[in-house]
């Protein structure tokens, strides 16, 4: 599954934990194994080179963002569920603040069962609200994956603009 959240405040894309199936996690595929921390920094890659190509500058990475998105993948991996809405019933935006990152626009996109980071990416790249949040108006990146017991991969990118 693929899911998309607009930024916070809203600029667009997905209005609603709006779910893009792909395929069922782990049917007819071995089991992911992959690297957490190599896949973060695969997906921050991927992301500037995704937006070299269209002209927009690149996302340097936040450990706050970082921090955020780590905790929401693991959170999903532990509770088996692809969603923005954290077990506390926390939104991507509150997390954010969690980690101590104050900003002027946010944004989260987050998906489960895919093998690879361009699998994910693909995936993301393909459904116009991840799209837009990918190559939005950000300037930092936070960037993790986590797998859960029965295998499926949990992903999750924040994005943010901070405060001046």
């Amino acid at each position: 599954m693929v899911l998309g959240l607009s930024a916070w405040p809203m600029v667009g894309g997905c209005a609603s934990d709006r779910m893009i199936s792909v395929r069922p996690p782990t049917i007819g595929r071995p089991v992911a194994k992959i690297d957490p921390e190599e896949a973060a920094v695969r997906l921050v890659q991927e992301h500037n080179q995704i937006r070299l190509r269209e002209k927009l500058t690149s996302l340097s990475v936040s450990s706050r963002l970082d921090a955020a998105a780590k905790s929401h993948a693991l959170e999903m991996a532990a509770r088996g569920k692809t969603t923005h809405t954290g077990a506390d019933g926390s939104s991507p935006a509150e997390r954010v603040e969690r980690a101590g990152y104050a900003y002027r626009r946010t944004a989260e996109n987050v998906a489960a069962g895919q093998f690879s980071v361009e699998e994910v990416m693909s995936g993301w790249m393909n459904s116009p609200g991840h799209r837009k949040n990918i190559l939005g108006s950000f300037s930092q990146i936070g960037t993790a994956c986590a797998t859960g017991e029965d295998g499926t991969t949990y992903w999750c990118v924040t994005f943010g603009t901070a405060k001046r």
